[in-house]
């Protein structure tokens, strides 16, 4: 059981990090040659004001769809059906996308870089100190590490699954720069996230 356990622990420590690094990478490269041929003059980017090339950012939002745990407590197992309020679409630039999608593939290579350096580096250091051998902080750890290859994964999916490798980035920078007026209270999808939503 302990050998068992052993070698989970070091492939995940191994096999999360080299995914998160390996899937951004191939995010980056996939974007790295798209340019958009929208005029920059059209109209300004809704990130920075300026007026470069890119090209619209889509989103849908609804009523705020509460997470699983709160519907089965409210007696509500299933999701109810939901009612799209409105979608929206702005001018995203190829620059704020692109910072954007760089930006996400650092978190989720930061998010799986933690458990190696703490399973390798830190516990073999200090492997007498109860502070740093402490099962809850090596499980913490393990699933930021999980979640950051994952993560990483899903971007590099979605940035193959769009129309073209930068419209997911596009979407997800609208959501953000219109979410502080439509208010936290509302559920945000993107175009590739439409297809979860009950109509």
């Amino acid at each position: 059981m302990n050998l068992l356990l052993t070698i989970i622990r070091v492939l995940t420590a191994i096999l999360m990090p080299i995914s998160a690094i390996a899937f951004s990478y191939l995010t980056l490269r996939r974007a790295k040659n798209e340019h958009s041929d929208v005029k920059p003059e059209v109209q300004p980017c809704l990130q920075c004001g300026q007026t470069r090339v890119g090209a619209l950012g889509e989103f849908t939002y609804t009523e705020k769809i509460t997470n699983p745990r709160e519907r089965i407590r409210k007696e509500q197992p299933y999701m109810p059906e939901t009612s799209i309020l409105g979608t929206e679409s702005h001018f995203v630039c190829d620059a704020c996308a692109r910072r954007h999608l760089r930006g996400e593939t650092l978190m989720h290579i930061l998010l799986a870089i933690p458990y190696p350096v703490y399973l390798f580096v830190i516990q073999p250091i200090f492997v007498n100190d109860l502070l740093f051998t402490h099962v809850l902080l090596e499980i913490l750890l393990l699933l930021l590490s999980v979640f950051g290859g994952a993560s990483a994964w899903d971007l590099y999916r979605t940035a193959g699954a769009g129309e073209t490798s930068l419209a997911e980035t596009r979407d997800r920078e609208a959501i953000r720069g219109r979410k502080k007026q439509l208010g936290t209270g509302l559920s945000y999808f993107t175009r590739s996230g439409t297809r979860y939503l009950k109509k």
